[in-house]
Formats: structure tokens, C-alpha cells, sequence
């Protein structure tokens, strides 16, 4: 989904993905090739799912860390958990006040 002109929000959901990692770490030689853009990542993972707590699980958090504070502004992640059976989701609370921000942004870009 395209928020801005060149901000993009990206939902990644893990299913039977052994490597969340790689679909974290994918995205740093694309925002490298493409300087113009800035990416929300939303990095969805069932609760009960294996690769949550993996050691590569993990990696995925260590590794956007390391891209947040390499790439600044231009990359921002969220890990949320959903559980399928109740269909809660946890982890929205951080992410909220920054889709507001862009809602509000578009609202004011379509007046």
C-alpha cells in the first residue's frame, strides 16, 4: 500500500516461513537501490507459530534494528502477533499513531 508518494507500508505475514529473517533483511538492498523510498514494515507472525521465538524469529527483530538505525527515517517495523483462534492482535499499539499520521497527512493532501 502506498501511504505517500514514496512511503510504502508493507504487510509480511509468516506462515510456514522457516527464515522471517530474510523477508526483513530483503528489503535493505532495495531501500539501498531505491533512496527516494521510505517502508513500514508490519511483520505479522501467528502466536503459536515456531518461527516467532526461532533463533531466527529473533534475528528478524535484531535485523530491523540494525536497518532502523542504518536507514533512519526511511524504514520503521512492527511486529505483531495474531492469534488466530480469538483473532486478537498484539503489538498495534506502537504502530496506530503512525498510520494516523499518514491518514491525517492524505487528508490534508486532498483538500
Amino acid at each position: 500500500m502506498v501511504l505517500r508518494n514514496n512511503s510504502w507500508l508493507l504487510l509480511e505475514v509468516e506462515g510456514k516461513q522457516h527464515h522471517p529473517n530474510t523477508n526483513v533483511l530483503k528489503l535493505w538492498p532495495f531501500l539501498e537501490a531505491h533512496q527516494n523510498l521510505s517502508v513500514i514494515l508490519v511483520h505479522a507472525f501467528e502466536k503459536n507459530g515456531r518461527n516467532r521465538l526461532s533463533s531466527r524469529g529473533k534475528l528478524a527483530e535484531w535485523l530491523a534494528k540494525k536497518m532502523r538505525k542504518t536507514l533512519r527515517s526511511r524504514f520503521r517495523y512492527f511486529r505483531i502477533v495474531v492469534d488466530p483462534s480469538s483473532g486478537q492482535i498484539e503489538g498495534t499499539d506502537s504502530l496506530a499513531p503512525v498510520l494516523a499520521k499518514f491518514r491525517q497527512g492524505s487528508a490534508r493532501g486532498s483538500r
